[in-house]
């Protein structure tokens, strides 16, 4: 999927990319890549749960060296692109990617990507969601202006990565994801795994396997 940004076109990776061994963000199972971004990139990760937040904090966005920011609620968000409340000072703000929740107080995510969209906000943005396929809430949500919607799983996780990978400048440096920039919180594995369903979540698992 594409998203406008003035004259230039973001191109978004397929979803199939996310389980590509070749990507440019994956180096086997248990890597991610560091990556250079140009001047002024950054992403913005719209999340209510603060466990949730540290988790991609820690285990995909310092990793791959990416500058963000999180807000934790649709207001913050809003504020933070547009410049408004506490960021007035600072001025809008032209994020490269938004990572949204939906499922969150005050405003939705669906509310919230809408009310950039209608600000003129044109960057890419993925919606990260826990919504059953199918349901009410969740194609409300892909209908709100995202540029893609992904689960809380590992396959959503790696998608993130891919996409990171595919607006960056290129590799880095190449970093273990077993040897994380600090501990990820507690509690932090038993929530992932809850939203996946199943016992861990891919590149955001606190202690990945060894490489064969």
């Amino acid at each position: 999927r594409r998203a406008h940004r003035g004259s230039t076109t973001v191109t978004l990776p397929p979803k199939e990319s996310a389980s590509d061994a070749s990507s440019p963000a994956v180096a086997g199972p248990t890597r991610l890549r560091r990556l250079r971004f140009p001047a002024g990139f950054a992403v913005l990760h719209v999340e209510d749960d603060g466990v949730l937040r540290k988790s991609m904090a820690l285990r995909v966005f310092k990793r791959m060296g990416v500058p963000f920011d999180a807000a934790k609620d649709g207001k913050e968000a809003i504020d933070r692109v547009l410049g408004l409340g506490e960021f007035e000072a600072a001025g809008p703000r032209a994020y490269g990617l938004v990572l949204m929740d939906n499922q969150m107080p005050g405003i939705s995510g669906a509310k919230t990507t809408r009310a950039l969209r209608d600000a003129g906000y044109d960057g890419p943005i993925i919606g990260m969601t826990g919504d059953p396929p199918g349901s009410p809430d969740r194609a409300e949500f892909e209908a709100s202006g995202l540029d893609e919607t992904v689960d809380k799983d590992t396959a959503g996780v790696n998608y993130v990565a891919a996409a990171l990978a595919s607006l960056s400048l290129g590799p880095a440096e190449e970093v273990a994801a077993g040897a994380p920039a600090a501990e990820a919180p507690r509690g932090a594995e038993r929530v992932l795994s809850d939203v996946a369903g199943g016992p861990g979540v891919g590149a955001l698992d606190p202690a990945p396997p060894p490489l064969p």
